[in-house]
């Protein structure tokens, strides 16, 4: 309990509180600034925070729906927060602190016109879009469900949130799919989501994800020796 810990260290209790990650990031900055005796070290992070979409829902198939979602989800506002600010946008698996992460690919900035635009296109309007959306409460994951769904609300895109202990989460949406839309952290390398190699079913099975082209780019960067060579590839 990030409360209690962070208590304990005021207190002198505790001397050092790691992975400060959840209702704890709404104090850590007053803590720090407060008391001289006490530092807060903010490292770069090896993870990223995403959403998948199962594309096996009918409406998932339309890309306008898809890309409704993405210009409706303002990135922004789920940094400030579920994490004080401390996050930086992304557009990829690769994190800012790792190799190799483009800052430029950013196609869809938030646009809620846009989103209702293209809701309308496809055919659905206010409501009629509903998700069910299984969060695990734990970390920040409370907050970017409960910030996502308000956000869908104002595009018209009802969010149905299931809150599920990590186990029970990890056993329905990781391992049997029992999902149409979900938030999750993950800190894999890119090479681990080749096809076969085993990383994150989400309930889909081994070559769920197959893609030739990204398996081929993969195999390209496993196979540089040199570390100018691997980053450029």
């Amino acid at each position: 309990d990030e409360t209690a810990a962070i208590n304990a260290l005021l207190g002198g209790d505790l001397d050092f509180v790691a992975s400060v990650i959840a209702e704890g990031m709404d104090r850590v900055f007053t803590v720090s600034k407060n008391n001289d005796n006490i530092e807060l070290m903010l490292i770069p992070g090896t993870e990223v925070s995403y959403w998948l979409l199962d594309t096996n829902v009918e409406a998932f198939q339309d890309i306008r729906v898809r890309q409704a979602i993405q210009h409706g989800h303002n990135r922004q506002a789920h940094i400030d927060a579920a994490t004080a600010g401390t996050a930086t946008s992304s557009a990829s698996m690769a994190v800012p602190s790792g190799v190799a992460w483009d800052s430029n690919y950013t196609p869809y900035p938030y646009n809620q016109a846009k989103a209702v635009q293209l809701l309308e296109e496809a055919g659905y309007g206010p409501g009629e879009l509903v998700l069910d959306f299984p969060f695990a409460n734990v970390a920040w994951h409370t907050v970017m469900a409960q910030v996502f769904q308000a956000e869908m609300a104002e595009v018209g895109i009802t969010i149905k949130l299931r809150s599920l202990d990590l186990a029970t989460w990890l056993d329905q949406v990781n391992t049997q799919g029992q999902y149409e839309i979900f938030q999750i952290t993950s800190g894999a390398p890119l090479t681990n989501y080749g096809c076969g190699r085993n990383r994150q079913q989400f309930g889909r099975g081994n070559q769920a994800f197959c893609d030739e082209k990204m398996d081929v780019l993969i195999a390209n960067v496993e196979a540089q020796s040199d570390w100018g060579a691997y980053v450029a590839a």
